[in-house]
């Protein structure tokens, strides 16, 4: 991503229409993000999640906070590939038919990833899948953990960066 010491910044935003049928059809993310890269292969970032899903009598919103250390692995041409490992903590408050409750939600592990470099100032990151631990508090609906590996199109985003 960067060949010395900057500063960067970015992150991405998302809307979805998951159908008429969906008790949350729409869903609508903003995750700013920054960090700082040490050399060629460290770095360290925080990453905020914003998260509304809402649709007829159901409204769930989402804030989570993403700390992390980025270990580029490779890089050639302008592409590396990347590894974030780090905590992500989640909270959403939800309401269904005026009845609201609270979940939490950590994710411990790493999410690789791969980086296209534009320029010296401009990149997009794109990250796959995770390996890790998850843990879910869904408030009085209960709680489960899960650790594994888990790839597929929910796992997938996309953000744009700006060095500096």
């Amino acid at each position: 991503m960067v060949s010395n010491a900057q500063w960067w910044v970015g992150g991405s935003v998302g809307y979805m229409y998951e159908g008429e049928n969906d008790l949350t059809p729409n869903n609508i993310t903003v995750a700013p993000i920054g960090g700082y890269s040490f050399n060629e292969h460290w770095g360290v970032g925080l990453g905020i999640n914003i998260n509304d899903r809402f649709g007829k009598d159901v409204n769930v919103f989402g804030f989570g906070i993403n700390p992390f250390a980025r270990y580029t692995a490779y890089s050639y041409e302008g592409f590396s590939i990347l590894f974030d490992g780090g905590i992500n903590w989640n909270i959403s408050q939800r309401s269904v038919h005026n009845v609201g409750t609270t979940s939490n939600d950590l994710f411990v592990g790493i999410k690789p990833g791969i980086c296209y470099s534009f320029n010296d100032k401009f990149c997009v990151v794109a990250h796959v899948g995770f390996i890790g631990y998850q843990g879910y508090n869904l408030g009085n609906n209960g709680s489960y953990n899960r650790f594994g590996l888990k790839v597929d199109s929910e796992t997938v985003n996309f953000g744009f960066y700006y060095c500096f």
